[in-house]
C-alpha cells in the first residue's frame, strides 16, 4: 500500500512539472502571432503588464493620471531632489521631453516627496533645471509603493496601449531614451 501511494505521488509530480513546463506557461502578454488583446493582458508593473494607473496633483493642483496619455507612449520617471543620478539625468530628460512632445510622446515625472526635504526645494530644483515637463508629487508614498519602486531613479517606458515595455532602475541619457522610444508604434 505504501509503494502504491509513493508511486501514485511520483506520477502526480512528474504529469504536474511537464504541465509547467509546457501547458502551464503564461503565453507572451503581447505577441505577434497571438490574438490577444490589451484588455486580456493583466494589469500590474512588470514588462508586457498594462499599467497599473494612478493620479497626482501637479503644484497648480491640477491632477494627472497615467491614463490621461492614452493613445502616447509615455515616460514615467521616479525621483527625489537631492538624488544624484536623478539629478543628473534631468537634462536629458528634458531634452528629450522638448524634442518629442509634439510626437505622441509623453514625459511624466513623478517626485517622490515624502523621501524629499520639503516643496519649496522640488520646486526650486524644477525651476532651476527649466524642467516644462509635467511634475507630479507623491506625497504619501501611494504611487512608490504601488510601482514598487525601491532604487531611484526607476523609470517606466508605457506604449501607447498602456503596456509596459521597459523598466529602467537607475538615470538615463537622450539617447537611452530616443533608442527605447524608437521601438515602439507611432
Amino acid at each position: 500500500m505504501k509503494e502504491k501511494v509513493i508511486l501514485l505521488l511520483l506520477a502526480l509530480s512528474i504529469g504536474l512539472f511537464f504541465f509547467d513546463q509546457y501547458a502551464g506557461k503564461p503565453k507572451s502578454p503581447i505577441n505577434k502571432e497571438s490574438s490577444q488583446t490589451t484588455e486580456q493582458i493583466k494589469t500590474g508593473t512588470e514588462h508586457g503588464q498594462k499599467a497599473l494607473d494612478f493620479g497626482l496633483k501637479t503644484r497648480e493642483n491640477q491632477n494627472i493620471k497615467l491614463s490621461d496619455y492614452k493613445g502616447k507612449n509615455v515616460f514615467v520617471n521616479f525621483w527625489a531632489s537631492w538624488c544624484p543620478p536623478c539629478r543628473a539625468e534631468m537634462p536629458h530628460i528634458q531634452d528629450f521631453y522638448e524634442e518629442y512632445k509634439g510626437k505622441d510622446v509623453a514625459v511624466l515625472s513623478v517626485n517622490l516627496t515624502h523621501l524629499d526635504k520639503d516643496l519649496d526645494t522640488i520646486h526650486q530644483f524644477v525651476q532651476k533645471n527649466g524642467l516644462t515637463f509635467p511634475v507630479i508629487y507623491d506625497e504619501r508614498r501611494i504611487v512608490n509603493d504601488l510601482y514598487k519602486v525601491n532604487t531611484i531613479p526607476t523609470s517606466y517606458v508605457v506604449d501607447k496601449d498602456g503596456v509596459i515595455r521597459e523598466r529602467i532602475v537607475g538615470p538615463v541619457s537622450k539617447e537611452r531614451l530616443e533608442k527605447l522610444f524608437s521601438h515602439l508604434p507611432n
